[in-house]
């Protein structure tokens, strides 16, 4: 099995190429915005790509280890603590951001659809109006309204 190294790590999350030359802070930031992208593209539920679970496979393991490289490099630093913590708190926010954008979709799809059901129910009341007109026009306001209120109350039959 092939050993893959950080620089390959960030390719295939599409960090930049002075990824490793940035501030922890800095790394930290571009990882989450990165893997952001990269989920947004690539998960099997929104990637119609059929090798789809392998590359989110990948991206996971290049996020885990490129995660593990900035934890190892702060801890030679700095001793920091928590920093797992608040990796998972950057992936929670990116898995938040992504179904917040399905929402948001769904809910403009849902909007476009009542403007739709709108617009149709008008039309129909338009057609309506115009069969009343033409009726009143035909056969005069009185037996029209006789006519209406007979088909309301289901008195007129057709055959």
């Amino acid at each position: 099995m092939k050993t893959i190294t950080i620089d390959e790590y960030i390719k295939i999350l599409g960090l930049n190429e002075n990824f490793l030359k940035m501030s922890e802070d800095e790394q930290k930031q571009a990882l989450a915005v990165a893997w952001k992208k990269f989920v947004l593209k690539n998960h099997p539920d929104v990637s119609k790509n059929s090798e789809c679970e392998e590359v989110f496979k990948q991206g996971n393991e290049a996020r885990e280890k490129i995660l593990e490289y900035i934890e190892n490099r702060s801890f030679q630093g700095q001793n920091e603590n928590n920093s797992n913590q608040s990796n998972y708190d950057d992936f929670d926010e990116a898995i938040k951001e992504f179904f917040k954008e399905f929402d948001e979709e769904q809910k403009r799809k849902e909007e476009q659809q009542k403007q739709k059901e709108k617009e149709i129910i008008f039309k129909i009341l338009g057609i309506l109006a115009i069969i009343a007109i033409v009726a009143i026009s035909i056969l005069g306001l009185p037996l029209t309204l006789l006519l209406l209120a007979n088909f309301l109350v289901g008195k007129l039959k057709f055959s």
